[in-house]
């Protein structure tokens, strides 16, 4: 109400001041007169606040969730600031989005009046939360209903709720918001083409500097209208942009006007007073009429607000700039000065119009600099307007004077121009700092109205030019004798501005040879691939540039690389001495056809690179493959060579008809070796047996290869020949074949695939390579290598129970040499480590498997017979085979896995330790699968590299915990180890010594004790043995002995017992005070440190078999599975 008071109070004196002339007048007005005219003009205003309804209220929320001060930007302060304007202490037109001075002051008075202290318009968290209790803040908009849209009709226009309220304005100001006008659609959409205000209240319409429409994204419809009709209306129509309002749907529309800078004050308001005033797609328009914005209060801007002037600052006035996509061209400066010094002022945005006849796409990338070259803000026209949006705007300090240029790129549009003007004062938008409202700039003294720039700084895009260059892929590598349209050179042609038509062109084409070898057929000139201009070769100077009128005219596009070639072809009678060059390649005349004239573009003259020919050539290489090896009598087949033919470095192809291979034997003996054959290619791969016209079935010191058809050697890929021949049974051992193609004048017989000319023999063809002595032997060997790890040869000791089904005990290599072998027969041994010996009965059912075959190739149901430690088996049993695999041994080798069953309990003698082996290059016999030679020789003997140990079940020995830092006193725990009984029986720790290894570094002579947990019992226990007192070590009593003992002997047989299923754990102590540093690092480094025992009678079967079946026995020091090792534990003090 307060807000409304000072309303009513200052439109009362702004209508006593204007209108109190038309009040009689006798003389001095009188105090009672004064009185009577202000009881009129009150009269009056109630009258017009009847016909504009009352006045409602409307709310404005937001959600603050940071702290706001100067320099803040975003739309949190554009709602801070909408509530100030609301609250009546924010006196701007609208909410700008940015904390200035004015929010500041404003924010800091509203803290003022709701006691919140410090108030100094810093928006905090007191702040906001004192904001948020208020979401109901009211303002002076008129509410407007819940709009229903009558049967019938299209569309309804009304007061928007949220319509601007009255508010003073300053003189000067611009994009001020009046009236905000709601429209809603009915049942179809509706495209709204324009709208006639009524313009009211007492400023002057010469004083509206200009009325615009926005929508409700701020887009505007239709022109700034700067001149308004004596009736005080004003149309605004925009036809080719409606607003549309989606079927179902509201929108709205916002009237804003500007108001020209000058001493005047009044009040101005806008409404739409029919529904005639407004244009739509349709005319069943309904809405409660007149629809009136609030009156806004205007007084005098000049003594608050920023005043501005906007220049053009003259270069050359006029001045021809060339297209250059790449570059930024100057074309037009302004000059912004802030004269009032009330207030500094922010650019925002600038739209400039192009008052040339250049399109949008003959320029762009349009940027505006300030006078530093700093980049404020980058643009492409549209149409004919440039629109600059500045991300973050440019400050102007009051009284200063700013500079800013205009540059861009040209495209095209080769003799336009390009004038970019500022059209209309609207067209800039600046805002005071401290006021926040924008400000109308004027015209300055170089152009002292607007349009301003209009008379100057015209910008002509200059007429064509273009370039002319050697392209980076034009043809360097060599040619080719006989090689048809060859490019022998290639141009880029590059316009800029504008396309251009080829019409002439020169250059003369150099050869090494004047005469002789010339060119043959015709040279092409080409554009873009398609012929121009063809010519017999003979009319093309080999000295001297010629020019040529192209046949046909090809259109060069500007701003593209144009691509030129000439090609030709070259004589198959050409050679390695000579060469062609492409000279003085120039673009003589082109017709520029934006400007329409015919010229010589001025392009530098180029060469092409000079191409020499390279004839054929070939290399001949007899590789070092295969290796030297030996090769037994009766091979069949066999690769004595491999030749390598290669013309990579020659000009073409080459046909092969002839190669002469040399055999440099022993003995000088050759007939052993017999029926040579030529491969292309690995004949073992797929390779081709080479046909020839003569029989090379019987060797000599050289074998001719006359090949029936010819064999082509691409340049891009090498031919492989492979030499294979077989070697008789007769032939004498030990005498070695060496075969290669020497360098001779007639080892080879070759041309040129396409152009037919004969390769020389040791310039043109040349040879490399001795090739490998292959020794004939009268048999092969075998050898035997041991195959260990997971599932082969074990490696480390292990324990196996009875009763293992087909667990692997055994794997060895063989791998024939010079020729494969058939294994006649295998004998396998099994060495026990004990004194006891190993029984028959504990491996049986022996099986032999090659590789990863699912089915044995041999098997035993026991080994044959065991004496002095060692059993025996051999494969066959009895009588012979040809051979006991599938196939002969290959030189890759093939892998055999012995696998067996350990007896059942009562079958098995328990404590039997074993390992297999072949004993002997003796046990195994061979014969050669080519020459059927028993004598081959066998090497190698291998043997597994650890026992096997039998146990009746698993007793393992796993590390605890200990602390890697203790103190240095006695009974510190430096081991913990865990036995596990995991089988079903009980058993009972051997009364042999219990064995550790110390790998610490200990110098203090201590000793050790060890403690036992009860059977079950945990980690900490130490109540087992001897009362909780534990034994003392009998061996490694000194800190730096590796090796530290327990005696079990004087342990009752209780203490030694572990059930089955169950575990004791062991704990290791020092017996004395150990020195500071001392270190322990205590395992169980190797299998049998600890045994046990096992009672017949608890595991209710014999475990000593083999020499009786009572259950009357304790078999005694079984292994253990477990090699733990424990951490480092330190002593410190």
């Amino acid at each position: 109400m307060k807000r409304k008071l000072v309303s009513i109070g200052l439109s009362l004196t702004t209508m006593v001041w204007l209108v109190g002339a038309s009040f009689p007048v006798a003389g001095a007005a009188t105090t009672a007169e004064l009185q009577a005219q202000i009881a009129a003009l009150l009269q009056q205003i109630q009258a017009l606040q009847a016909q504009l309804g009352t006045a409602g209220t409307g709310t404005v929320t937001s959600s603050f969730t940071r702290d706001l001060t100067v320099g803040s930007k975003g739309t949190d302060v554009s709602a801070l600031q909408q509530v100030l304007i609301n609250a009546g202490f924010l006196n701007i037109a609208a909410p700008t989005a940015y904390f200035g001075p004015l929010t500041r002051t404003a924010l800091a008075a509203w803290q003022k009046s709701r006691s919140i202290s410090p108030a100094v318009g810093y928006f905090g968290p007191l702040t906001r939360a004192a904001i948020g209790s208020t979401a109901g803040t009211t303002t002076t908009g008129t509410t407007g209903p819940v709009v229903v849209v009558p049967a019938g009709t299209d569309l309804v226009v009304s007061l928007a709720a949220d319509t601007p309220g009255a508010r003073t304005l300053g003189s000067g100001t611009a994009f001020n918001p009046a009236l905000k006008v709601s429209l809603t659609a009915g049942s179809k959409a509706v495209n709204v083409t324009g709208v006639t205000l009524m313009k009211s209240g007492f400023v002057a319409n010469t004083n509206l500097n200009g009325v615009d429409v926005v929508d409700a994204s701020g887009v505007r419809h239709g022109n700034v209208i700067t001149s308004i009709n004596a009736d005080n209306t004003i149309g605004i129509t925009f036809p080719a942009a409606p607003i549309t309002v989606a079927a179902g749907q509201s929108t709205s529309f916002l009237v804003r006007f500007n108001l020209l800078t000058g001493n005047y004050n009044g009040t101005v308001g806008f409404s739409v007073a029919a529904a005639s005033a407004i244009t739509a797609d349709t005319t069943s328009i309904s809405g409660t009429f007149p629809i009136t914005g609030n009156a806004m209060n205007v007084v005098n801007g000049g003594s608050a607000l920023a005043s501005t002037t906007l220049d053009v600052l003259t270069s050359t006035g006029s001045s021809t700039l060339n297209v250059d996509p790449a570059a930024e061209q100057e074309i037009t400066k302004f000059r912004i000065q802030e004269n009032s010094s009330n207030e500094g002022v922010y650019l925002w945005s600038l739209t400039l119009y192009n008052y040339g006849n250049a399109s949008a796409g003959d320029y762009g990338d349009v940027q505006l600099l300030d006078q530093t070259g700093t980049v404020l803000a980058s643009a492409n026209p549209v149409g004919q307007n440039v629109t600059f949006n500045l991300a973050t705007p440019f400050f102007i300090d009051k009284g200063l004077t700013k500079d800013f240029t205009v540059k861009a790129k040209l495209l095209g549009g080769t003799t336009k121009t390009v004038q970019l003007v500022v059209y209309n004062n609207y067209d800039i938008d600046m805002r005071g700092a401290t006021t926040g409202v924008s400000v109308i700039p004027g015209a300055g003294t170089n152009d002292s109205s607007f349009p301003v720039g209009n008379g100057f700084n015209i910008q002509t895009i200059g007429s064509g030019t273009a370039t002319l260059t050697r392209t980076t892929d034009s043809p360097s590598n060599a040619i080719t004798p006989g090689a048809n349209n060859v490019v022998l050179a290639k141009y880029s042609f590059k316009p800029t501005g504008e396309n251009m038509e080829l019409r002439q062109v020169s250059f003369y084409i150099a050869t090494s040879t004047v005469g002789a070898h010339v060119l043959t057929g015709t040279v092409y000139v080409k554009v873009n691939g398609a012929t121009v201009y063809s010519t017999g070769a003979s009319s093309v100077s080999a000295t001297t540039a010629s020019t040529f009128t192209l046949s046909t005219y090809a259109i060069a596009t500007q701003g593209q690389d144009n691509y030129i070639t000439i090609e030709s072809s070259i004589p198959s009678t050409a050679t390695a001495i000579d060469s062609y060059q492409v000279k003085e390649f120039d673009i003589i005349q082109v017709k520029r056809l934006v400007t329409n004239d015919l010229l010589d573009p001025a392009t530098a003259a180029t060469d092409g690179i000079a191409l020499a020919v390279k004839a054929a050539a070939l290399s001949v290489t007899t590789l070092a493959q295969p290796t030297a090896n030996s090769v037994v009598v009766g091979t069949n087949g066999y690769v004595f060579a491999q030749i390598q033919l290669n013309s990579q470095a020659g000009g073409e192809d080459v046909s092969v008809t002839k190669i002469i291979v040399t055999d440099t034997s022993s003995d000088s003996l050759y007939t052993g070796i017999t029926n040579l054959v030529m491969y292309n290619g690995d004949p073992n791969a797929g390779g081709t047996a080479l046909t020839t016209s003569a029989s090379t079935a019987t060797n000599a010191a050289t074998v001719t290869f006359n090949f029936s058809s010819a064999i082509t050697v691409a340049r891009a890929t090498p031919v492989n020949l492979y030499l294979t021949a077989n070697v008789a049974s007769s032939t004498s051992a030990s005498v070695t074949h060496t075969f290669r193609v020497a360098s001779s004048t007639s080892a080879l017989t070759a041309v040129g695939k396409d152009t037919g000319n004969s390769l020389t023999n040791g310039s043109d063809i040349t040879f490399a390579g001795n090739g490998q002595a292959q020794t004939i032997v009268t048999s092969g060997n075998l050898t035997v290598s041991l195959v260990s790890g997971a599932g082969a040869s074990p490696s480390t000791a292990q324990t196996a129970q009875i009763g293992t089904s087909q667990g692997t005990w055994f794997a060895f290599k063989l791998t024939s040499q010079y020729e494969l072998q058939k294994i006649t027969s295998l004998k396998l041994t099994a060495t026990s480590s004990g004194s006891t010996g190993l029984a028959t009965s504990t491996l049986i059912n022996v099986k032999l498997y090659q590789d990863t075959a699912a089915t044995p190739f041999a098997q035993a149901s026991q080994f044959a017979s065991c004496a002095n430690g060692e059993c025996t088996l051999t494969f066959p049993s009895s009588g012979t085979v040809d051979n006991l695999l599938s196939a002969a041994v290959p030189t890759t080798g093939t892998t055999i896995y012995v696998k067996a069953d350990i007896g059942a309990g009562g079958v098995s003698n328990l404590g039997n330790s074993f390992k297999l082996s072949i004993a002997s290059t003796t046990h195994i016999t061979v014969k050669g699968a080519v020459s059927a030679s028993t004598s081959g020789t066998v090497t190698g003997a291998p043997t597994a590299s650890a026992f096997t140990f039998v146990v009746p079940q698993s007793v393992a020995v796993s590390a605890g915990s200990v602390n890697t830092e203790s103190g240095t006193g006695a009974g510190i725990t430096v081991a913990s180890f865990k036995i596990a009984n995991n089988g079903t029986a009980p058993i009972l720790l051997s009364t042999s010594t219990l064995t550790f290894t110390n790998g610490g570094s200990a110098s203090t002579s201590l000793n050790f004790k060890i403690y036992a947990s009860t059977v079950g019992g945990g980690e900490t226990d130490t109540s087992g043995w001897n009362s909780g007192n534990g034994y003392t070590a009998v061996a490694g009593t000194t800190g730096a002995s590796s090796t530290i003992s327990f005696a079990t002997t004087t342990i009752t047989a209780a203490e030694q017992q572990i059930d089955g299923g169950s575990h004791r754990w062991f704990t290791i102590k020092t017996s004395a005070a150990a020195a500071n540093n001392n270190t322990f690092q205590f395992s169980v480094s190797a299998l049998g440190n600890i045994l046990f025992n096992a009672a017949e009678s608890s595991l209710g079967y014999s475990g000593n078999p083999s020499s009786d079946s009572d259950l009357t026995d304790t078999i005694m020091d079984l292994y253990m599975s477990g090699v733990p090792s424990l951490a480092t534990v330190t002593a410190k003090t």
